[in-house]
């Protein structure tokens, strides 16, 4: 009785997706078939992993100002090169935002995605090209 009543309680508990939240994969095939793995990310915190985007703190950058535009585009690039990557290294089908999903395992790759920005600006700006203002003064 006990596993009919908590094989019940696993029907009723319906996937969710916050399609706004979405950042990689097909979010159509993946509630289709509800398979696969499931990555969630904090956006913001990758973006500020990233050097683009701080250079606009950095140089008080006006927004919707064509320096800002240029600095966004490049940072926007890096983001979705990072998270692109990391969803195909983790064999992931979907990557959503924290909270997007509801009722399914997800995998937070927060971590991994700030790790392999920093790589991707390693091989985007050679330690020659660098400006001493690329990186915020945490991670000098």
């Amino acid at each position: 009785m006990i596993k009919t009543t908590l094989l019940s309680l696993v029907f009723l508990a319906t996937v969710t997706v916050d399609r706004s939240k979405v950042r990689f994969g097909d979010v159509d095939a993946f509630l289709k078939s509800q398979n696969g793995n499931v990555g969630v990310i904090e956006s913001q915190k990758v973006y500020k992993a990233i050097p683009a985007y701080n250079k606009i703190n950095l140089e008080k950058v006006k927004k919707d100002s064509a320096r800002w535009f240029e600095l966004m585009s490049k940072a926007t690039k890096e983001y979705k090169k990072c998270i692109r990557e990391v969803a195909k290294s983790q064999n992931l089908s979907l990557v959503v935002e924290l909270g997007g999903i509801q009722n399914y395992k997800v995998v937070n790759i927060t971590d991994l995605c700030i790790k392999r920005v920093k790589t991707i600006t390693l091989s985007l700006y050679p330690k020659s090209q660098k400006s001493k203002d690329t990186y915020p003064k945490s991670q000098k």
